[in-house]
């Protein structure tokens, strides 16, 4: 059941996302400029638990 849930709500969101991408005036731009900062944050997180986890054994 967590299965189907899981499927459901992320189509969803993805439908959500589609339609805020080809509505919104500069939706394309929008998502765009979310997707760079999500990709930036994670590479940060990323490195700073592979740094301070890793190197420095916190």
């Amino acid at each position: 059941m967590d299965i189907l849930l899981g499927t459901g709500l992320l189509v969803l969101v993805l439908a959500i996302f589609s339609l805020f991408n080809y509505k919104a005036p500069h939706g394309a731009k929008a998502m765009g400029a979310l997707a760079s900062a999500a990709c930036a944050s994670f590479l940060v997180e990323a490195f700073q638990d592979s740094f301070f986890g890793q190197v420095l054994g916190f």
